[in-house]
């Protein structure tokens, strides 16, 4: 297929994929796992994903069915800049992500 990937370390922990659109004129973008949801903390974590959900627009928290905790967005793009679209997304969702991480690691652990 035409769609291209590439993959953009953040922090140590966190790393981010771009998934181009074959006619260039969108990209997901999906982080790495920032947590893999314990069944037992399985709902407060959803309920944390949703509560992250209304806060941010550029974000979409889920949890997959590997039961990891991601992070994603969509971007439209235009030519050119994409890629300066694409790190300017890439970096909101790393700060939303530093904003949220206590929070979700008080629902993984239960504190």
């Amino acid at each position: 297929t035409g769609v291209q990937t590439c993959a953009l370390p953040i922090y140590q922990h966190m790393v981010f994929h771009i998934v181009l659109d074959e006619d260039g004129t969108g990209a997901h973008i999906v982080s790495s796992p920032v947590i893999n949801v314990k069944t037992d903390r399985y709902a407060q974590l959803l309920s944390i994903c949703n509560e992250c959900n209304a806060k941010f627009r550029w974000a979409k928290f889920s949890i997959d069915s590997d039961s990891d905790l991601m992070v994603e967005s969509d971007v439209p793009l235009r030519e050119s800049s994409a890629g300066d679209e694409c790190i300017e997304v890439v970096m909101r969702l790393a700060d939303i992500v530093d904003d949220v991480y206590g929070e979700i690691m008080r629902g993984a652990w239960g504190n």
